[in-house]
């Protein structure tokens, strides 16, 4: 197999490990069709193989990460796997996460991408991002972190039991720790609510810097050597950004376009794209369909809720263009909390009338003075 197809099947192994059996077939049966029985057959076999090893398998024996002893797998994905580990040594007890690259993996790129993912975390200190405590190599040596266990559930789950406000109130939070991640010079790529956990005091904690990359405009010289070629499809498809589609340079902007697919959903328990398991079809309506405001895909008192501001906050995310985007995460949060302060936003001109309403409703005794 030549190296472009190798790539290829390299590419849908990472992309496929992650998803349930019933939807991965589905894929499978799409990748064959759009890729050929070549490529199809070469990935379905790195997943059986994968598959071989269970997640609910105990480990053979006790394994050590430094001062910590495993004490259950709790995830695995293509690049690796999540173990919860206890601290072993006496000094004192503690609950992490330990993030491993999966057993003989250690594709030159994967490692590579694991120890930038380790080095980003160390450069982040927020208080919605998942917090890096130690890192380390094993005596076989197998890259970990050790990271700040999240017990939480998906923020998509999380937002569906919310009124709408405090999901807004979720969903700023989220933005300011992606804004956190842009301001030390790191884009996310692959930003979604399965890489949001929230916990049960209502928090949510940012994970999986895994394809993180340095900003290409904030990046050190010493740095351009981590920059991830652009002709990978490193994004999770539903959330990916146009540029990410077509293969190129993904900005701070990208991660705007991906905050925007979360919003829609927050706000309409939608995708902004009919679902599809065809990713060609999928691509396609990313690149040259508009999505409907997500207030017309809600009925009755909710589709009052989702105002207008919020169709255009959220559609201003999803413009196809990255210069039609907010330029900053910053600028999104500010839009988001005028929106929430009755202020006019500045994704949509507001006519005078609409500013007098909007102070009417801010500070009711003003027009009764000015009617009096």
């Amino acid at each position: 197999m030549t190296e472009p197809r190798w790539e290829r099947v390299r590419e849908w192994f990472l992309e496929l490990a992650d998803l349930p059996p019933a939807e991965r077939d589905e894929r499978l049966r799409a990748l064959a069709e759009a890729e050929g029985s070549e490529v199809a057959e070469r990935v379905r076999g790195l997943l059986a193989h994968d598959r071989e090893d269970p997640l609910a398998a105990p480990a053979p024996g006790p394994r050590r990460f430094g001062p910590y002893e495993a004490v259950r797998r709790v995830g695995e994905g293509g690049m690796g796997e999540v173990w919860v580990a206890r601290r072993a040594d006496g000094e004192y007890d503690q609950e992490v996460a330990i993030k491993l690259l999966r057993g003989g993996t250690f594709d030159r790129e994967l490692v590579e991408r694991f120890l930038r993912e380790r080095q980003a975390l160390a450069r982040l200190d927020h208080e919605n991002i998942a917090r890096l405590l130690d890192g380390g190599t094993t005596a076989s040596g197998e890259p970990y972190l050790v990271m700040e266990y999240v017990d939480g559930v998906r923020a998509d789950d999380a937002a569906a039991r919310l009124p709408l406000d405090e999901r807004l109130l979720l969903f700023l939070a989220v933005c300011r720790a992606v804004a956190h991640a842009h301001e030390r010079g790191f884009v996310h790529r692959d930003l979604k609510p399965a890489n949001v956990l929230v916990r049960t005091d209502g928090t949510p904690r940012l994970l999986d810097f895994g394809i993180a990359k340095i900003d290409p405009g904030r990046a050190l010289e010493t740095d351009r050597r981590d920059l991830t070629r652009t002709g990978n499809r490193m994004y999770t498809p539903g959330y990916a950004s146009p540029e990410q589609v077509k293969g190129e340079e993904a900005t701070a902007r990208s991660d705007v376009f991906s905050l925007g697919v979360m919003l829609y959903e927050f706000l309409c328990g939608e995708s902004p794209w009919p679902t599809t398991t065809n990713l060609a079809e999928h691509d396609a309506n990313v690149l040259q369909h508009d999505p409907a405001p997500p207030s017309r895909r809600v009925t009755g008192a909710a589709r009052t809720a989702v105002a207008a501001d919020l169709d255009a906050i959220a559609l201003q995310c999803l413009a196809k263009e990255p210069v039609q985007r907010y330029a900053t995460v910053h600028e999104l949060i500010a839009d988001l909390e005028r929106h929430r302060a009755g202020l006019p936003i500045h994704a949509r001109r507001t006519s005078a009338l609409g500013r007098a309403l909007r102070l009417a409703r801010r500070r009711p005794t003003i027009p009764l003075a000015a009617a009096l």
